[in-house]
């Protein structure tokens, strides 16, 4: 069924958003909250202090000022953001390496 939906894409007979709703279904759910959980081998304390500064889950708007900033320096379209966070919800990403085990996890 994917390979169908695709060729129409290719074709021009269907819009991307209306593929992934027909490959997927509905839309996914935006992303609301950022919960970031840090532990870096050697520093323990300064694990322990990140971890408790991000105990709770931040809302995304509060970083939305220093994202838009970021995105303009770069010369990137600013819609770049709206669309990432309407289809985040529910993205982990875990970051594992000989010094720290970082997990990132979009609400």
């Amino acid at each position: 069924m994917s390979k169908r939906v695709l060729k129409k894409v290719a074709n021009g007979k269907l819009s991307p958003i209306e593929a992934l709703n027909q490959i997927y279904g509905s839309k996914p759910k935006a992303g609301r909250f950022i919960k970031l959980k840090m532990i870096i081998k050697d520093h323990m304390f300064v694990s322990g202090f990140i971890n408790t500064l991000f105990f709770f889950p931040i809302p995304i708007w509060l970083s939305k000022p220093f994202i838009i900033k970021g995105l303009k320096e770069a010369d990137m379209d600013i819609g770049l953001y709206y669309t990432i966070r309407n289809y985040s919800g529910g993205t982990k990403v875990i970051v594992k390496s000989e010094q720290a085990k970082i997990k990132i996890v979009i609400l």
